[in-house]
């Protein structure tokens, strides 16, 4: 099985590069439902080890193919993976190079002001990455 998938995926990625130019982000499911996003500009994903490492100017994951459900390229127009944040709690915002942007009274705020990216949240209850769109 992964063995297939490992195929589907190189297939697809063999195939897709000129496609790919036109999102600005890829976008990775874990089977605990989880998602994270990953810039496509300077993207470079290796396969070894059942283990697909991807490499960007602003990050360095590594992802394992037997946690991954499902993998699809996207546009950042939206504030994903908010779920840790409540509307009252303050909110601590981050480029992905760990520079502080502003503290935000609660999330709401945070969504009417942040442009359009990838930023690194920080609340009581935890830290993630989340995607303005």
């Amino acid at each position: 099985m992964r063995k297939v998938f490992f195929m589907l995926l190189l297939l697809v990625f063999s195939g897709t590069k000129a496609m790919a130019d036109d999102y600005d982000c890829l976008i990775f499911v874990k089977q605990d439902g989880t998602t994270q996003a990953i810039a496509t500009e300077n993207l470079e994903i290796t396969f070894a080890s059942g283990m697909a490492k991807l490499v960007n100017t602003a990050t360095q994951e590594s992802i394992a193919l037997a946690d991954l459900t499902k993998m699809y390229f996207g546009n950042t127009t939206g504030i994903d993976d908010i779920s840790i944040a409540t509307s009252s709690q303050a909110v601590i915002v981050y480029t992905t190079t760990g520079i502080l942007l502003k503290t935000f009274s609660n999330l709401n705020e945070a969504k009417g002001q942040l442009k359009k990216g990838i930023y690194v949240m920080k609340t009581a209850q935890g830290t993630r990455k989340m995607i303005v769109r």
